[in-house]
């Protein structure tokens, strides 16, 4: 039975590494499946940590996903669904605020996770403009590796590699709070 919105909107989640932001996506994910609502999933194809073909919590939960290399993509996949969710949305190209943009005209329900600052403190991708058109903004922390304080940044254990997109886990990342990342750049 298709669903009816009258209106679409866009939920984005985010925080640093290790703050939960997949795990609340895919308990998203869940209620709107559990709710009757058809759904779709999708995560950058560069983003081969755990799965290529799911979006997958650091706990291990697994939800299948479609892997897409470029955001425009996703509009090609869509067929009959009602809630996109999109994981990792901060490596996604600039087209994805227009993508985005689209789905949510066409009454589409659309949750978004993501890093919202690199291992740098930087914006990382489109999320600064991602965030002005959400409709719904959650920030996640965790607790600091160092102090144990609330952690809201992802830091980089690995100095030598200036890439900002770094694909890893807790081999490569950190979560840190604003002191203890401050000290280290």
């Amino acid at each position: 039975m298709k669903k009816s919105h009258e209106e679409g909107t866009f939920e984005l989640i985010t925080g640093p590494m290790f703050s939960g932001k997949t795990t609340t996506l895919v308990k998203k994910l869940n209620f709107f499946q559990n709710e009757g609502y058809k759904i779709k999933c999708f995560k950058p194809a560069v983003d081969d940590r755990y799965d290529l073909n799911k979006v997958v919590t650091h706990e291990a939960i697994k939800v299948k996903a479609t892997p897409i290399k470029s955001a425009k993509e996703i509009l090609n996949h869509i067929d009959e669904c009602e809630v996109i969710f999109i994981d990792e949305i901060q490596f996604f190209d600039p087209s994805i605020v227009s993508v985005v943009l689209d789905l949510i005209s066409n009454n589409y329900i659309v949750v978004g996770a993501g890093l919202e600052y690199d291992y740098m403190g930087n914006n990382f991708g489109e999320m600064d403009k991602l965030k002005r058109i959400t409709n719904t903004l959650s920030r996640l922390t965790g607790s600091c590796s160092v102090c144990n304080n609330v952690g809201t940044h992802t830091y980089r254990k690995n100095k030598n590699v200036v890439d900002t997109v770094l694909i890893g886990s807790n081999d490569v990342y950190e979560i840190r709070c604003e002191t203890c990342f401050e000290l280290e750049q």
